[in-house]
């Protein structure tokens, strides 16, 4: 899966109330390789960087990540 940052912090962040965005996110968990673009061309604010930190962390022995 290819994924720029701004969209997957918006979809972490919008993963707890909005449907497509739990779609989305748990289609991403399950993939063999996740390719983030754009990786420093977004400052994040604590929560954002929170988020992040989870979803590598839960993707660290299951996928590899680009």
């Amino acid at each position: 899966m290819f994924i720029t940052l701004e969209e997957l912090i918006r979809n972490l962040k919008a993963e707890e109330f909005r449907r497509k965005a739990q779609i989305r996110m748990k289609r991403l968990r399950n993939v063999n390789l996740v390719i983030i673009d754009d990786l420093m061309f977004m400052a994040m604010d604590q929560r954002e960087a929170n988020l992040f930190f989870h979803l590598i962390n839960d993707l660290h022995d299951k996928a590899s990540i680009i």
